[in-house]
């Protein structure tokens, strides 16, 4: 069965329907807000994959001036919609969430079981209880959410943003089928290994004297950009496994404080003086690939962490301050 599009304009008003958005966009008023709608009053319009495929960008008439436009399969509350964006970094992070709503749906049965077995998971609703999220709604919501965003779609799509077609759905499908449970489980666990290791460290926080503050400051800084409401499904895939080291190294920096304190003063120097860095150059990122590249030092950051405050961790990487900077440097100058 093949989805009804429905074309609605700024006030949320339906301007028009059809079957194809190819039709509909030809016929579209001449509003960058408009939008053609997936309707969800049928299973098969959410569980299905709109008939056409999804271009990455087209090039729209608006007022007169030819547009860019960023077409995304987004969620909107109880729907799904193709809309338009102008910028692709705003378009992908909508399309994905759309895909995991899709998939979620597709595979009810299936997500309905993991939300009863991370419910049974007394250890990690107790570990869970510190954060404000009464009923543990946000932490089931991005447990189920994660599933979807760190599956590996197969065939060519490379990403879930690269899911654009009938034929890419139906391969994402196919390798995700098998998957769902174990990939479920396997998250699940990684959950709880990385609550406990921040049970642990704030644990250590605590015992901490006055003296060391500004060292207990930065600790619980780094931590709080570790694990927090949202974490799954924001923490790339490959860096879940790693949280625990990273909350690990921190507890060990505090346990060593005593022993070295000027060298640590140093160390944390060094880290903020490459974040301060990062953080001002930020705002003036806009390709796609500088902004990736941003997000991947982000994570280099922390490696760079376990090999100043707790070397005998290990880390995944060969870091220091210099290759770090280095490595800023070179996304500065990145182009897409």
């Amino acid at each position: 069965m093949q989805p009804r599009i429905v074309v609605v304009d700024e006030a949320g008003n339906v301007a028009r329907t059809g079957r194809t958005l190819s039709s509909l966009q030809q016929e579209a008023p001449q509003r960058a807000t408009a939008r053609a709608t997936v309707s969800t009053t049928t299973a098969a319009s959410v569980s299905d994959w709109p008939a056409e495929p999804l271009p990455v960008q087209r090039s729209v008439q608006r007022g007169g001036v030819t547009l860019t436009v960023y077409p995304a399969l987004a969620r909107r509350g109880s729907q799904l919609i193709v809309d338009e964006f102008l910028e692709p970094i705003a378009a992908a992070r909508e399309h994905v969430a759309g895909i995991v709503r899709l998939a979620q749906h597709k595979f009810r049965q299936q997500f309905k079981l993991l939300r009863k077995a991370l419910i049974a998971e007394r250890r990690i609703q107790l570990l869970w209880s510190t954060f404000d999220d009464p009923g543990g709604q946000v932490l089931i919501d991005d447990y189920l959410d994660a599933i979807v965003q760190h599956a590996k779609p197969g065939g060519s799509a490379r990403e879930l943003v690269d899911i654009r077609s009938q034929t890419d759905w139906a391969t994402f499908c196919d390798v995700f089928a098998g998957d769902i449970v174990a990939r479920g489980d396997a998250i699940r666990a990684e959950l709880l290994a990385a609550l406990t290791a921040f049970a642990e460290c704030q644990a250590q926080v605590n015992q901490m004297p006055d003296v060391y503050a500004e060292a207990v400051d930065d600790v619980n800084e780094q931590i709080a950009a570790l694990i927090y409401p949202g974490f799954l499904s924001a923490t790339p895939a490959d860096k879940l496994s790693s949280l625990p080291r990273y909350l690990n190294a921190a507890a060990l920096r505090l346990q060593r404080m005593a022993s070295n304190p000027g060298r640590d003063t140093q160390s944390m120097a060094m880290i903020a003086s490459l974040q301060s860095r990062i953080r001002g150059a930020e705002p003036t990122l806009s390709g796609k690939q500088q902004v990736h590249a941003a997000h991947t030092m982000r994570w280099s950051i922390e490696e760079l962490r376990v090999s100043l405050f707790a070397q005998s961790l290990g880390t995944q990487e060969k870091v220091s301050l210099r290759r770090r900077e280095k490595r800023w440097d070179d996304i500065l100058r990145m182009q897409d």
